[in-house]
């Protein structure tokens, strides 16, 4: 799945990046380099050349990968405020607390923030799927698979 990128012109040797309203960074033309550099948002050149080059690496290093099937392990019992970040520092969000939940996939092994309220409702062997995007980093989500849910009857 790609992300849908806009680059907007603000000048004529300048560009941004934005998606979702976000702004991810900015490609220029450097008179003295004579060449044009992608620089994502807080961190430093990643990329220089021409301006479709540019333009492809920023789109290259905001794809977001396939999801992996991970099975849950274990579910820490440790409640941490929940903090996100805004602009230039972190807030609390909301009344919402987090829990470390550490999931496996093959060989490797993840521990993963994720709400109270999700983790409620994971217990050891749940098959959930972890997502790495490059906004929000690691996070987990329930399979898309349908579940078939049967009523028992007392």
């Amino acid at each position: 799945m790609q992300t849908l990128l806009e680059f907007r012109e603000v000048h004529s040797t300048e560009y941004r990046i934005i998606a979702n309203d976000q702004n991810l960074g900015m490609i220029s033309f450097s008179i003295i380099k004579m060449c044009w550099s992608y620089t994502p948002y807080g961190q430093p050149v990643k990329a220089s050349g021409t301006l479709e080059q540019c333009k492809a690496a920023a789109q290259a290093d905001l794809e977001e990968p396939e999801p992996l099937q991970v099975t849950v392990t274990q579910i820490e019992n440790d409640v941490k405020p929940a903090y996100i970040h805004r602009r230039t520092s972190w807030r609390a969000h909301g009344p919402g607390f987090e829990q470390t939940v550490t999931v496996q996939a093959d060989d490797e092994t993840y521990k993963v923030l994720v709400p109270r309220s999700f983790a409620r409702c994971l217990h050891v062997g749940s098959v959930v799927e972890l997502h790495h995007a490059p906004i929000q980093g690691l996070f987990l989500r329930w399979t898309r698979k349908p579940v078939r849910r049967q009523a028992i009857a007392a």
